[in-house]
């Protein structure tokens, strides 16, 4: 029994390397496109603060729905003294606009194509990439910290005497998109126990249907099962 114990030890520091990783992508994803949400919205901000005021006129429309995130408007005005420029604008959905129409906004000297209108930031379509990434990293959180939960209850787990049960398991299809995952049923002194979805696929070496003899830990009051095979070196893991 202290082999089995070992075996599920060793998996659970495995599957804690591979947690830590979780958090530190999702970490990374979040902090990377919040850099690429600053850096995308620079220009804008750049032009709120130091831009040259003008009027200038439509020259052209890309306006509706069903653009995802293309409409704009290409803007002509003179950046100084016989000095025509030209820049594009993008704009939201439901903003109207037609050429030949006049509109304040504020350009970059330097760089005349650089507008933006007076009264919106007028932010790239790009900008929409960081901010999905930032809401996917956040989202991304859930499982590392759910899944941390778990292997400490596991580890936890680890501490209570084993008992010797039967096992078996099958792969079966799991939610919407029927994602495969494994199922463990137990039996413990011929009686069925029940069963459980292990955490992961990773570390269940048993053919589907096949019965072995294994290690099971679990407290009183809990609802974490750890379960050990030192011969075909199988472990599963069930979480709350």
């Amino acid at each position: 029994m202290n082999d089995a114990r070992a075996l599920a030890e060793r998996y659970l520091r495995a599957r804690n390397r591979a947690n830590k990783l979780g958090y530190l992508v999702c970490a990374g994803l979040v902090v990377g496109s919040f850099a690429g949400f600053v850096a995308l919205g620079s220009t804008s901000d750049w032009l709120a603060e130091h831009g040259t005021r003008t009027t200038g006129t439509v020259t052209d429309t890309a306006l509706g729905r069903g653009r995802f995130f293309t409409q704009h408007i290409d803007v002509r005005y003179t950046a100084g003294p016989g000095r025509r420029a030209s820049g594009r604008i993008f704009v939201g959905e439901n903003d109207l606009y037609h050429a030949g129409q006049q509109v304040e906004i504020l350009y970059d000297p330097a760089h005349p194509s650089h507008i933006r209108l007076v009264h919106d930031e007028n932010l790239r379509p790009l900008v929409a990439v960081p901010v999905f990434g930032i809401l996917f990293g956040l989202i991304g959180f859930v499982l590392p910290v759910t899944r941390g939960r778990k292997l400490r209850a596991a580890a936890d787990a680890l501490e209570a005497e084993p008992e010797r049960v039967t096992v078996s398991s099958e792969v079966t299809p799991y939610g919407p998109l029927n994602w495969p995952v494994r199922y463990v049923s137990v039996r413990g002194d011929g009686v069925y126990r029940g069963g459980f979805q292990a955490m992961t696929a990773r570390g269940w070496h048993i053919a589907d249907g096949q019965q072995i003899d294994a290690a099971a830990f679990s407290k009183p009051g809990r609802s974490v099962v750890v379960v050990a095979d030192t011969v075909s070196r199988s472990v599963a893991v069930r979480g709350t």
